[in-house]
């Protein structure tokens, strides 16, 4: 995301003005339209969405410019420094942990028509970041199994 401020000299205003991001000197990426409606103002601010996938030193350079192409600016040129991360989680997941706690337990063999509900559950809450991300809450996957135990009367 490149977030920036366009900015207008006196006399002068943006109305009318998008901005576009150009990283390594290709093809601008710019805001879907002029942005219009804002009267007689000399600044306003910008996101917009860049995609960089590969690691290593890069340029961004934003430019700016009304539906007519005149008051156009450009900024300096920015070099950054990308460096993607690629963590490998070696981490049990919680449905596999669920799992092995599940074995520990002595549980009635009237459970196990149970076992596959509790599982889903549990993957359905890792899938949407119940326990975090690669250093997982063990404790709270232990405290949601054992609460749906409870909730099955186990």
């Amino acid at each position: 995301m490149v977030e920036g401020t366009i900015s207008h000299g006196s006399p002068g205003n943006v109305n009318n003005q998008r901005a576009c991001v150009r990283v390594d000197g290709g093809t601008p990426q710019c805001e879907p339209n002029y942005i219009t409606g804002l009267g007689n103002v000399s600044s306003r601010n910008y996101s917009i969405a860049v995609a960089i996938n590969n690691e290593g030193q890069h340029t961004i350079q934003v430019i700016t410019a009304n539906s007519s192409g005149d008051h156009s600016g450009i900024s300096s040129l920015i070099t950054i420094n990308v460096v993607l991360a690629n963590v490998l989680c070696d981490e049990k997941d919680p449905p596999a942990y669920a799992n092995e706690y599940l074995n520990s337990l002595k549980l009635p063999s009237d459970y196990a028509t149970y076992r596959g509900q509790i599982i889903r559950v549990i993957a359905f809450n890792h899938s949407n970041g119940g326990y975090g991300s690669c250093i997982y809450d063990y404790d709270a996957v232990r405290d949601d199994v054992n609460a749906l135990l409870g909730q099955l009367g186990f």
